[in-house]
Formats: structure tokens, sequence, C-alpha cells
């Protein structure tokens, strides 16, 4: 479950890496506003267009198997954007990141996600690794291990809605086991 949690955070910090080192990437990569906003809307796009799919490829095969192959293709894609490619190159990986990410992770990741927990954990667990998901990609520098919940809960830069969800479901948790 652990691993479950920690990827579903982490795929994601590949795609949405703009979002925390914005300048520096553009810089680095020598984009334009409207060419950094583009790599993201081809990733929105191809997301938004294998998002159904990923359902049906996720109850024909092993979703442990679909999310390795999720994991490792975009890990090695990874890197060859860190070695700052083509405007031409980085459009490319930001469509397979779309097809990848949606196709085949999301769904597999949800389906193992109900499989592994009872239907209240599953809520918990997933509404937890969006959560850490989200924090990772908004500041990954004050993510900790030790109580990353409360750290979660007491974020000073998180919306007020959403503070309020994670005490709840950290409420939830704690009736839950009582």
């Amino acid at each position: 479950m652990v691993i479950l949690c920690v990827s579903g955070g982490t795929i994601f910090n590949v795609v949405y890496v703009f979002e925390v080192y914005y300048l520096p990437l553009q810089q680095a990569m020598e984009l334009s506003k409207s060419q950094v906003g583009m790599l993201l809307g081809v990733f929105g796009a191809f997301s938004m267009l294998s998002y159904g799919p990923g359902g049906w490829l996720a109850d024909r095969f092993s979703s442990r198997k679909l999310i390795t192959i999720a994991m490792l293709f975009t890990g090695g894609t990874g890197f060859l954007y860190a070695g700052f490619p083509g405007y031409k190159v980085a459009l490319a990986l930001h469509a397979l990141w779309g097809i990848c990410i949606s196709l085949v992770f999301w769904n597999a990741m949800i389906k193992a996600t109900r499989n592994w927990a009872p239907s209240l954990m599953a809520v918990l667990f997933l509404s937890t690794t969006l959560c850490v998901a989200s924090k990772m990609v908004s500041d990954p520098l004050s993510i900790m291990p030790s109580n990353l919940t409360v750290s979660l809960a007491s974020s000073s830069n998180m919306s007020p809605l959403l503070k309020v969800y994670i005490k709840s479901m950290m409420l939830a948790q704690l009736v839950s086991q009582a």
C-alpha cells in the first residue's frame, strides 16, 4: 500500500515540475509562456482522451504490471526530459505521459486501491494519496517523513476547504479504528 501511495504521488511530478520550477525550466529550455502552456495543454488533452480506454485496460490486465510499466516508462522518459530536450521532443514527451499516466497508470491504481482496501479505507487511502501528490507538487521540500498528515493539514499555502477535507479524513480514520 505504501508503494502504491508513493507511486500515485510521484508519477505526476515529472509532468507538473513546471508548477514548481516554472521560470528556471522555461529559461533552461528556452521556451515562451505559450509553449509552456502548450506542453501542459497537450498533456491534459492526451490524458483526457486516454482516461476512458484506461478503464478497459485496467479490467483486462494485472494492476501490478500496468503500474510497473507506467512507472518505468514515465521515469525513463523523465531522464530524457532532464536533459532539456527541444520543444518538439518535449511536446512528444508530454503527449506520451498523458497517455501513459491516464491509460496505463491511473485506472490500474484505482483498481488496486479498491482490491486491496475495504471500502472506507479505500476512500481514505485514495484521498491521502491525492493530498500527498498535491503537496509534493506544490511544495516538495516541506514533506518530511515525521508526521506527514499533520504537516498536510496545517500547511499555510493550502486552501481552507482542502484543510477541512484532510482533517475530516483524519477524523474518519480515527473513528474507523476505534
